[in-house]
This record gives structure tokens, C-alpha cells and sequence, in this order.
């Protein structure tokens, strides 16, 4: 539902950008600087829209999740958690005191998983 709305909303800006540029276009006059101003500020919402959405369509594969919670026992309780977020794929998942770290391997590019086993002895470490 979220991923419709900046998707709603890119088409929104969209067209109100265009309609911005299309009169200094089609009369060959120059852009005013007020015009311009508004041209700048949809260009950045436009950018942000974009990036909203690129970052959610990212989420299924993000391969690092770390978590605190109020207290050990809780983040201890929350490994199993973890591990169902890992799912079939390579990763662990490790309480340290009041922190959770979940690591998942979803685009198979360390398929022995020395990678994540590296990043949970770092976090043991810490």
C-alpha cells in the first residue's frame, strides 16, 4: 500500500513539473527565476519519491537486520525470530546482551557463509 502511495504521489509531482517546464518551452522564453525555484523544489521531492521507493523495493532483500529490545532476556528470546527471517537461505542470527543482529545471505553471494560468520564474530566481539 505504501509502495502505491509514492507511486501516486512520483505521478502527481511528475506532472506538475512537466506543466512547469512545458510553457517556457513551447513559447521559447526564458525560464524566470521564481518558475525556476518551484522547477528545483518538485526536481527534490521528485529525488526523494525515487528513492522511497527504490528503498522499498529493496526491503525483501535486505540481508542485515539488527534490533535492540528493553532487555537480554527479550533479544535472547528474539533469536528464533531471527532465524525465521533468515529463512531457507544462509544466516544466523545472535542476541548480545539487549542487541539482536539477523544476517541472511538472499542473493546467494557467499554460499558457505564465511561472510556472516565474520559479521557474527564481530558482534560477539563488540
Amino acid at each position: 500500500m505504501i509502495l502505491a502511495r509514492h507511486v501516486s504521489d512520483l505521478r502527481e509531482y511528475s506532472g506538475r513539473f512537466s506543466s512547469l517546464l512545458i510553457v517556457p518551452l513551447m513559447t521559447h522564453r526564458p525560464i524566470d527565476d521564481s518558475r525556476l525555484s518551484r522547477i528545483m523544489q518538485l526536481r527534490g521531492r521528485i529525488d526523494q519519491i525515487r528513492a522511497l521507493i527504490a528503498a522499498h523495493a529493496l526491503e525483501p532483500h535486505r540481508d542485515v537486520l539488527v534490533c535492540t529490545f528493553a532487555s537480554a532476556d527479550e533479544a535472547k528470546a528474539a533469536q528464533d525470530a531471527g532465524l525465521q527471517w533468515v529463512g531457507d537461505t544462509t544466516g544466523a542470527s545472535q542476541a548480545k546482551g539487549t542487541f539482536l543482529i539477523a544476517a541472511a545471505d538472499r542473493r546467494k553471494a557467499d554460499p558457505n557463509g564465511k561472510t556472516i560468520n565474520q559479521l557474527i564474530q564481530t558482534f560477539r566481539k563488540l
